[in-house]
């Protein structure tokens, strides 16, 4: 997951981060990957729900 997670962060030029408390939120490639700030671990990925019909 955590390959997953690098590869969708360098590929995804529009990727949205925001900060939280302790966590980072990046919304990335219809997911959102949250990362713990002080250590930077990813902690977990869900994806987007409710998103329009393409």
């Amino acid at each position: 997951m955590m390959w997953w997670a690098g590869l969708k962060l360098n590929s995804t030029a529009n990727a949205i981060l925001t900060r939280n408390g302790k966590n980072w939120y990046i919304n990335a490639d219809h997911r959102i990957i949250t990362v713990n700030a002080y250590s930077y671990t990813m902690i977990q990925v869900h994806p987007l729900t409710n998103l329009p019909p393409p």
